[in-house]
This record gives structure tokens, C-alpha cells and sequence, in this order.
């Protein structure tokens, strides 16, 4: 087993190389075509469960994956990139590109251990306005539900074959930590650098 970071990208329409979206995910992978052709699999899983949520500002059929290798030295070059085949209709209806769902997940408690350092979180791509609850400015329960379903879902799938989707812990080494449980809460986070820039400006005075 490698342990591995796969860099997903999601271009805007905008095509401004600024506005692209970036998730990083670990796995501890074998470091052959299957055990990353099975994370991808897993990856395309996920974002095609979620995609009919995304905001139709970003194009998810073009998104891409770089796999690093994390035990290589920096400045590391991917050993490999793929396309990602995310089936499914966004929403047209858009939210601000700032908002955000964030996934977090982490591995089992260990004394001795910050258990910041085995924790991650994934802020999921800008969401339409059907990701919104009607009663007020809250995620929409049945999506919070669907995400922790979805998350549960990859790291079981990947739990003791050729993959294990992990936290990759940079100190005081890089190793892996087993992502074992996580949450989706249902408040919205804010993402800035996710902004677009303005296309327009109107002065008075």
C-alpha cells in the first residue's frame, strides 16, 4: 500500500483557472492500476450521488484527478491523471460560489495523540438553491442525510480491499490514519477564495 493524494478538480464555466474547485482526498492505495482505478471508481460513486445538489457554475463532467505519491519528495509531480465520469444534471439555480457543505471525518481517537491531527474535511462544491431548507437559511436535512450516507458509503467500500480512504498526518511524519466515522452538519460554511471576481461595477455620484 502507497499512500496517495488524489487531487479532484472541477473547472468553471467562468474558464478563469482561478475559479477552479479542489478537494483533496488521502487513500492508502496499492500503488498499481487497481488500487487507484478503484478510488476513482469510489470518487465518481460519490459525486455523481451528490451532483444534481452542485451549482451549474462549474463543469463536473471535465473534472480531473492527480494521484501524488505523498511519500515522493517535494516538489511532488502526480504519477498519474484521470478523468473523473460524473453522470447527472446540476442545479441551475444557483447559491453564492462562497457557500460551502463541509464533510468532515477523522480516524479513531489515541491517547498520547492530538486528535486534530487525525481529523480532515473535504468543503464540498458550491451547492444550488435546492441544497437550501425552505424554512429558512439552513442545508436541507434530506441532503445532510444523503452526504453522511454517501461518505459512509466510500469509506466502507474501500475498507480492507486495495484502497482505505484515510487522513494523511504530516506530523511528525507522513503516515495514514483510517477514516473510521465523520459528520455532515446541516449550517452552511463560507468559502472566500471561492468567490467570483466582479464582472461589472456601478457608480453614482
Amino acid at each position: 500500500m502507497a499512500i496517495v493524494r488524489g487531487m479532484v478538480t472541477f473547472p468553471a464555466d467562468s474558464s478563469d483557472t482561478e475559479d477552479v474547485i479542489v478537494n483533496n482526498w488521502g487513500f492508502d492505495a496499492v500503488a498499481t492500476a487497481g488500487g487507484i482505478a478503484n478510488a476513482l471508481t469510489a470518487l465518481d460513486a460519490f459525486y455523481t450521488t451528490l451532483v444534481t445538489y452542485f451549482s451549474s457554475a462549474y463543469d463536473y463532467t471535465a473534472g480531473t484527478v492527480k494521484w501524488y505519491n505523498m511519500l515522493d519528495s517535494e516538489p511532488r509531480v502526480p504519477f498519474e491523471t484521470s478523468l473523473l465520469n460524473v453522470a447527472g444534471s446540476p442545479s441551475a439555480n444557483l447559491l453564492p460560489t462562497e457557500c460551502c457543505v463541509c464533510l468532515s471525518f477523522q480516524g479513531y481517537a489515541t491517547s498520547g495523540t492530538s486528535q486534530a491531527r487525525r481529523r480532515g474535511r473535504i468543503y464540498l462544491p458550491p451547492m444550488g438553491v435546492n441544497a437550501m431548507a425552505a424554512s429558512g437559511g439552513l442545508v436541507l436535512a434530506s441532503l445532510v442525510t444523503l452526504i453522511a450516507g454517501t461518505a459512509n458509503t466510500l469509506m466502507t467500500t474501500g475498507a480492507g480491499s486495495d484502497f482505505d480512504w484515510i487522513v494523511i498526518s504530516k506530523t511528525p511524519s507522513i503516515n495514514a490514519v483510517l477514516v473510521t466515522n465523520g459528520w455532515v452538519d446541516n449550517a452552511w460554511d463560507t468559502q472566500r477564495r471561492r468567490g467570483f471576481d466582479a464582472t461589472t461595477r456601478v457608480e453614482f455620484g
